[in-house]
């Protein structure tokens, strides 16, 4: 039940945020605009849980930033097409964002390890 009402949550902010990015400037196509997405750990050997630490990230076709929870110092951040890895970088609170990026087009997987090694991982539709 904790799993459906966290998944109910996180759909609506998404869809929340979503929206209000589309309200800001009604002459600007959604695509020149920042998406977000809820990156959230990756739990292969542990029962589903409720996520407590989860890394808010916002892009663009141009560029990836990212907001850290204090406790997390730096992310190894890779950007995949399948088993194909198409770009890494590191981010830290000093140096959140990365850009340029390549021209992606499509959806690929994020996978951020952090300092603490822990891995989190998400969507990007370009």
């Amino acid at each position: 039940m904790k799993a459906i009402t966290t998944s109910s949550f996180l759909t609506i902010f998404l869809l929340f945020s979503f929206v209000g990015i589309k309200a800001e400037e009604p002459t600007t196509t959604i695509k020149d605009k920042p998406h977000l997405i809820i990156l959230t750990p990756t739990r292969n050997d542990k029962p589903r849980t409720s996520v407590t630490t989860y890394i808010e990230c916002h892009y663009t076709s141009e560029s990836i930033s990212f907001i850290l929870p204090n406790d997390i110092q730096y992310l190894e951040v890779t950007i995949s097409n399948g088993d194909v890895t198409e770009w890494q970088s590191v981010v830290s609170h000093q140096n959140p964002e990365i850009s340029p990026l390549p021209n992606f087009v499509g959806e690929y997987t994020i996978t951020c390890r952090t300092n603490l090694n822990q891995t989190f991982q998400g969507s990007l539709i370009f």
